[in-house]
C-alpha cells in the first residue's frame, strides 16, 4: 500500500490550485492540445483520429460541435423501463393473498427494481462510452452531481430512470427551465420528502437544498426563508401519471420571502430566487469547478455570473463562452483536474475504442473507485477534485486498469451471472402473479452481461503493418494521455519490452502480454490519473 499512496500523493502535488486574473477574454489560438483539452472536459476524451478532426474544424466550429450537439443524430437507443406496481396495487387487486404470499410479492418487486437501476447503470456507462454526442453526456453527469439523487431512498427504478432522461433533456436549457422542471420531478419530490409536504406539518427538507445546494448557496438565507419556501411548495407531489398539484394540501396563505411579501408558491420560490445574484454567482461556481478548476477565482466565478444574469441562465450561451475562452485553455488549467470515477472509465473506453464492455463490471469499477452512479454520498453529491484520490480508491483504479488490459475477472462475472438467472426467474414469476388489470410491463434487458475480454492489442496498433517498441509506446501513451512521456518514463516502458527500436512481434503470446502490461502501466501512472 505505501506505493500506492506515493501515487496518490503525486497526483495531489500536480493539482495546484488555480487563480485565474481574467474572465471569458476569446481564445487566441487553437491546435492540436488545445482540441484534446477540449475533448477531455466538455466531453470524455477523443481518439488521436477525433482529436485532428476538431483541429480542422477550427475553434468555433469545434465548439459548436459539441454545444449545439443536437445537429448530430443520437444512434444509441433510450433507456426502456419496466413499469412496477407498488406492493399495495397488487394486494388491492388480490385481496385474499397470505402473509407469505405478501412477503414474496414485496421482494419480487424490490429484486426487479434493483436490477432495473443496475442496468441503469450499466446502459448509462454505455451512453458516454458510445454516444456520438459527449457534451451532452457529460453535461447530464454535471446536473446528476448537483440535483442528486439516491437510488436506495427513492428506490423506484422508473423514477430514476426519468430523472436521468429530464437532465438530459434539459442539460443546456435555460437554468429556470431545469429547475421548473426538477421541482416537479417525482425522484426529487421523493428524495426530499416533498411529495408528502402539506400546510397542516410542512416539510422542509427540500425548501432546504433547493437553497441552499440547487441555487444560492450557504449563508444567503435564513431559516425564515427555509420555512417560508416549505409553505410556498406544499401540495407540489406527484401520483402514477408524473407530477401533481394538490389544492388542499397547498398554504395559500401570505408569505415573507427573500425580503419580498405576498401568497406565494412553488413558481414564485423560483422566481424570486433566480432573481438574487447569489444564485448566479453560486451556479457559475458550480459550473466552473466542474469543467474548468477546483479553484477558478473569485474574478472568473463574477464573470461566468454576470454572463448568466445577462442571458437569463442560458446554460447553453454560457457553456460556449467557457469553452472558446483563452483562460479555459491556460496551461494551468489543462492536466489539473482530477478524473472522477466515472471520467476515468469512460475515458479509458472511449480512447481505446471499446464499445462492447462490461458495463455491469464498469459500475462496480467506479463505485469502488468512490461514484456509485444514483447514489451519491449524501445530498451533497460527490465532493470532487482532491476527495477523488485516497489509497483505497487509488488502490481501485489500478484494479480498473488492470482488469482493462487483462480482461475482466472471472469470479464477479459468474456471481452477476447467478444473480442475473435468478433476476430472469423473479421476473417470470412477477409477471404471472399480478394480474391484468395491474399495471405491470417489464422491459427487456438492454445491456448484456458480458465479461471483459483481454484487449485486443494488434487490433489497435492496426494500420500500420511494422510498428517498433518505441512507436508503440508513444502511440499509447498519445492515445492514453494526450501528451508525449518524460524522458525517463518513456525509457521505462521500453525496458519492459526491450529497445526502442525492436519490433514488435504481435504473433508471439509474451509480446502481446507485454504490450497489455504496458497499457496497465500507462493508466497507473499520476498523469493518467489527469484531464
Amino acid at each position: 500500500m505505501r506505493g500506492v499512496s506515493v501515487v496518490a500523493a503525486m497526483v495531489v502535488v500536480m493539482t495546484t490550485g488555480v487563480l485565474f486574473a481574467g474572465g471569458l477574454d476569446r481564445a487566441e489560438s487553437w491546435d492540436r492540445d488545445r482540441a484534446a483539452h477540449l475533448l477531455r472536459r466538455a466531453g470524455f476524451g477523443g481518439t488521436p483520429d477525433e482529436i485532428e478532426r476538431l483541429v480542422t474544424l477550427g475553434l468555433n466550429a469545434a465548439v459548436s460541435r459539441l454545444v449545439d450537439f443536437e445537429s448530430t443524430a443520437q444512434t444509441d437507443p433510450g433507456f426502456a423501463v419496466s413499469t412496477l406496481p407498488a406492493p399495495k396495487q397488487v394486494f388491492r387487486a388480490i385481496p385474499d393473498l397470505s402473509q407469505e404470499q405478501r412477503k414474496t410479492t414485496r421482494q419480487h418487486i424490490r429484486v426487479v427494481n434493483r436490477a432495473e437501476i443496475a442496468a441503469l447503470r450499466a446502459w448509462w456507462l454505455r451512453r458516454m462510452v458510445v454516444s456520438p454526442r459527449p457534451f451532452e453526456e457529460k453535461m447530464t453527469l454535471f446536473w446528476h452531481g448537483h440535483f442528486t439523487t439516491g437510488a436506495q431512498e427513492v428506490r423506484v427504478s422508473r423514477l430514476l430512470a426519468g430523472q436521468n432522461e429530464l437532465l438530459r433533456r434539459h442539460a443546456v436549457d435555460p437554468f429556470r427551465v431545469m429547475l421548473s422542471a426538477i421541482c416537479r420531478d417525482p425522484a426529487m419530490l421523493r428524495y426530499l420528502d416533498n411529495a408528502s409536504n402539506r400546510k397542516q406539518h410542512p416539510n422542509e427538507n427540500f425548501a432546504r437544498e433547493l437553497l441552499e445546494l440547487f441555487t444560492m448557496g450557504a449563508g444567503n438565507y435564513t431559516e425564515e426563508d427555509v420555512r417560508e419556501a416549505a409553505r410556498a411548495l406544499t401540495g407540489w407531489t406527484f401520483d402514477r401519471n408524473g407530477f401533481r398539484f394538490r389544492k388542499g394540501w397547498h398554504d395559500f396563505g401570505p408569505k415573507a420571502f427573500l425580503g419580498r411579501e405576498g401568497r406565494f408558491d412553488g413558481d414564485d420560490v423560483i422566481d424570486i430566487i433566480l432573481s438574487r445574484p447569489e444564485t448566479a454567482g453560486h451556479i457559475a461556481g458550480r459550473i466552473l469547478r466542474f469543467f474548468v478548476s477546483d479553484d477558478p477565482g473569485e474574478e472568473f466565478v463574477a464573470a461566468l455570473a454576470e454572463r448568466l444574469r445577462e442571458t437569463d441562465y442560458d446554460i447553453r450561451d454560457c457553456m460556449r463562452a467557457i469553452f472558446s475562452s483563452e483562460v479555459f485553455y491556460a496551461s494551468d488549467v489543462r492536466f489539473e483536474h482530477i478524473k472522477s470515477p466515472v471520467e476515468l472509465a469512460v475515458s479509458t473506453a472511449r480512447a481505446l475504442g471499446l464499445r462492447d464492455c462490461d458495463y455491469y463490471g464498469m459500475a462496480d469499477a467506479t463505485r469502488r473507485m468512490g461514484q456509485d452512479l444514483f447514489q451519491p454520498p449524501n445530498v451533497k453529491g460527490w465532493g470532487g477534485g482532491r476527495s477523488w484520490i485516497s489509497s483505497s480508491t487509488l488502490f481501485a483504479r489500478q484494479g480498473f486498469a488492470g482488469a482493462v488490459a487483462a480482461g475482466g475477472p472471472k469470479n464477479p462475472f459468474e456471481r452477476r451471472t447467478k444473480r442475473w438467472d435468478e433476476v430472469v426467474s423473479i421476473r417470470k414469476s412477477l409477471r404471472e402473479a399480478v394480474p391484468p388489470r395491474v399495471p405491470l410491463a417489464l422491459a427487456p434487458p438492454q445491456v448484456e452481461l458480458s465479461r471483459q475480454p483481454p484487449l485486443d492489442v494488434a487490433k489497435l496498433l492496426g494500420g500500420k503493418k511494422r510498428w517498433t517498441v518505441g512507436e508503440a509506446v508513444d502511440h499509447f501513451a498519445l492515445t492514453l494521455l494526450h501528451h508525449p512521456l518524460e524522458a525517463h518514463q518513456r525509457d521505462e516502458l521500453i525496458g519492459m519490452l526491450g529497445s526502442a527500436n525492436d519490433v514488435v512481434n504481435f504473433h508471439k503470446p509474451r509480446t502481446v502480454q507485454q504490450l497489455r502490461t504496458l497499457i496497465r502501466a500507462i493508466m497507473t501512472l499520476p498523469a493518467f490519473q489527469l484531464s
